[in-house]
């Protein structure tokens, strides 16, 4: 049985673990497993949110969360890659996404340099926003 909305927020909530703060994104994503080669069929998902930790991310894809994934974004014409896992997975049904929370798993300094620059370029686009 569904929970409506009102019963959901009378619930208590979890204390807040995360160690970094989020900020909203709209980036659209391509998943694949890890150590495979990009191809048009990658699943797609639409980035919600994202941090220095990881990112929550919508997708009607159909991902294992035993798997280690790629995700590629494009960033100014140059695809930048992040690997890491699955950590959280809300799974939808055939009208709504899947809501899923990924970690970042970089391999190396330039893996993580690249999360920092994107993880600070959307903080200064809601900055930007929030002081218009």
């Amino acid at each position: 049985m569904r929970q409506t909305r009102e019963k959901f927020m009378e619930q208590p909530r979890m204390q807040e673990t995360r160690r970094y703060e989020r900020f909203p994104c709209a980036q659209m994503v391509t998943i694949r497993p890890k150590g495979t080669e990009s191809t048009p069929d990658d699943a797609r998902a639409l980035v919600v949110d994202v941090s220095l930790g990881g990112l929550k991310m919508r997708t009607k894809a159909s991902l294992d969360t035993t798997e280690a994934y790629t995700l590629t974004m494009a960033s100014g014409g140059n695809p930048i890659d992040f690997n890491g896992s699955i950590v959280h997975l809300v799974p939808g049904d055939e009208s709504t996404e899947s809501s899923i929370g990924f970690v970042f798993r970089p391999e190396t300094h330039e893996e993580r340099v690249a999360i920092a620059n994107f993880v600070h370029q959307v903080f200064t686009q809601a900055w930007n926003a929030e002081a218009a």
